[in-house]
């Protein structure tokens, strides 16, 4: 373990695993842009992360079972860099990236010059401060993050790699927060290894990439900074306590301003708290927490249709500009039914209300939402295929959920609906080409896991 920042003895040391949940919108996709409330849930589809100290010089971490490629089509202007990577290793089910030690110290030093005299670690830690660091962070992370041979990393492994250092690098320099470096360490002292397997499908709108940053994090401050939190590794599954979640979720959300420029930040916010997260984009307090009495089941249905967000926000932003007089009130009712779901959760939560009436509730709202984001032309063949199989069988609660053209949809199967009804439900689905997840929505954020679950996540993506 560690003890005053030093390294006492590899043999003692343990595994730290612990697991962070992806997410869906259950209300307010695309309205959200315009300003109107969004609301989403965590999911048990989950990230797993693993550190531990090693016996050697070297950082390294194992993507498990992502199946993308590794190496880009075409090689960039960074190759040749005498920095970064020091190797490869493509295994069956896994890659893994390798650095020297010493080189992730001399990222460190970069990275630390690069901040040391800037005036917003001053200040609170605001999304514009978040993205500034993340801005001044990010040259060093591209030279670090990149192999020193002849080939260039693919994009997505190279922005896991960059994260990776990044959340390396904020461990040891802001243990607790970005203005408090009681207890920071300038550098790595001695060989660790990471590894991560996903159950979320990568690419999807599932937060996959914000419960990256958020296990790998979580792993990484119990791992470096557990006599700073005083957390015991490896001691099951159990929430991690606050003061691991909330520094965590501020190193995550600025690894998600380096890879998608300007993050809402409600992907962090339900990976790191779990639950159901409010994002309300104009209030002088964006995000919400949103108490839940319980997790509720659901399935996720992946269409197998790439969709690009960008231009299907592009899209409804069109509309609304050459029509508000008709879609400026669809918007805001998507919004209205985003507030009604967090009044419904809260009043459940006072007694003013039964958690009988939350499932109904949302099988409602869902079937209003999901008509009034085909009103807006986010919706696909796909997802109509989806709904007609839900209402032959006589499901209601079901909608497209993030930015739509494909992706996934969500399906809230009601309590009393019996396991084989909803058995059939799924092998229809999956007859007609869908892939599906059975999961749980309103499920438990950062939390501690043990070998057992992490070996049977890599075994089931390893399988696949």
């Amino acid at each position: 373990r560690v003890h005053g920042g030093t390294f006492t003895n590899t043999t003692d040391s343990e595994m730290v695993i612990v697991s962070a949940p992806g997410k869906v919108i259950l209300a307010g996709e695309h309205a959200v842009v315009h300003g109107y409330t969004c609301v989403a849930a965590a999911t048990e589809l989950r990230l797993f992360a693993a550190v531990e100290y090693s016996r050697g010089n070297e950082a390294s971490l194992e993507v498990i079972g992502v199946g993308q490629s590794v190496w880009a089509a075409v090689d960039t202007e960074n190759v040749g860099n005498e920095f970064g990577i020091s190797r490869v290793v493509e295994k069956k089910g896994s890659v893994v990236l390798v650095w020297d030690v010493n080189v992730v110290n001399e990222a460190f030093k970069e990275m630390f010059k690069a901040i040391e005299s800037c005036p917003i670690l001053q200040s609170p830690t605001s999304k514009p401060i978040r993205s500034q660091l993340a801005a001044l962070l990010t040259p060093t992370l591209h030279r670090y993050s990149n192999t020193s041979n002849t080939r260039t990393l693919s994009l997505p492994y190279q922005q896991t790699a960059q994260s990776f250092l990044l959340l390396t690098f904020l461990t040891h320099i802001f243990p607790h927060t970005l203005i408090d470096r009681r207890n920071a360490r300038a550098s790595v002292s001695h060989g660790f290894f990471a590894k991560i397997v996903s159950q979320l499908p990568i690419g999807r709108g599932l937060g996959s990439s914000a419960a990256v940053c958020v296990a790998l994090s979580g792993a990484l401050l119990t791992l470096f900074a557990d006599d700073v939190h005083h957390v015991s590794a490896n001691s099951g599954e159990h929430p991690l306590p606050p003061s691991i979640s909330e520094i965590c979720s501020v190193h995550a959300q600025i690894a998600e301003h380096l890879m998608h420029g300007n993050p809402s930040g409600i992907d962090t916010a339900v990976s790191c708290f779990g639950g159901v997260v409010a994002l309300r984009p104009k209030a002088p307090v964006p995000l919400e927490i949103v108490p839940v009495p319980n997790s509720f089941e659901a399935l996720i249905v992946d269409t197998g249709v790439e969709r690009q967000t960008r231009p299907l926000v592009a899209h409804v932003t069109q509309l609304l500009s050459e029509r508000p007089d008709i879609y400026a009130p669809v918007l805001e009712t998507m919004g209205s039914i985003s507030e009604a779901v967090v009044t419904l959760l809260k009043n459940v939560r006072s007694g003013r209300a039964s958690a009988d009436q939350i499932i109904p509730f949302l099988e409602h709202r869902s079937d209003v939402a999901h008509t009034l984001l085909n009103v807006v032309g986010v919706g696909h063949t796909t997802l109509t295929k989806i709904k007609d199989v839900c209402t032959e069988h006589s499901v209601r609660g079901c909608k497209l959920t993030g930015a739509g053209g494909g992706g996934c949809a969500i399906i809230v199967t009601p309590p009393q609906m019996q396991n084989t009804d909803i058995d059939k439900l799924i092998w229809k689905l999956r007859e007609e080409g869908f892939e599906v997840f059975p999961t749980k929505l309103g499920a438990c954020g950062l939390r501690s896991d043990n070998q057992n679950d992490f070996a049977r996540a890599v075994g089931a993506v390893v399988s696949d």
